[in-house]
């Protein structure tokens, strides 16, 4: 049995390494936009900062923006079951439902951010995925080490 924090990390492990392995020439932009989210996510609201990635994305549902939209919506809608219905709806639900669960999905998305942005960091970046052996980073790229970075 794991801790939801494992859970979180675990999810976010498995999506850093699909975008890396399933979207290579879009793994910097995804990564950017993770790296943007918690700062939209406190200065806007949940709400807000997916509107934002779906009208960057401009209705394709294919480009970085929408990647990392549909991570967020597949760990609010379909992992913690905060939300019903299809992930794409996942707007419409946010901005009928209630309050409560408004903002625990807004604190489910802070706590999975957390995981991503470091992940992304660390491995697209590098231009790394999971490795022959299954293990992020062991493609041959770069080492990643003890130390801490800053």
């Amino acid at each position: 049995m794991r801790t939801l924090e494992q859970e979180r990390a675990l999810f976010a492990w498995e999506r850093i390494n699909s975008v890396c392995m399933e979207h290579p020439t879009q793994a910097k932009d995804v990564a950017m936009h993770i790296k943007k989210m918690p700062s939209m996510v406190l200065a806007n609201g949940l709400g807000q900062a997916l509107a934002f990635l779906l009208q960057k994305d401009e209705g394709k549902r294919s480009g970085p923006e929408y990647i990392v939209y549909d991570i967020i919506a597949e760990w609010i809608v379909e992992e913690r079951k905060l939300y019903t219905g299809p992930r794409a709806d996942l707007m419409s639900r946010l901005i009928q439902g209630d309050r409560f669960l408004y903002r625990q999905a807004q604190e489910e998305t802070w706590a999975l951010l957390v995981w991503l942005k470091k992940f992304a960091e660390a491995y697209i970046g590098a231009g790394e995925g999971l490795g022959k052996d299954g293990v992020l980073g062991s493609g041959g790229g770069r080492r990643h080490g003890g130390e801490a970075r800053s």
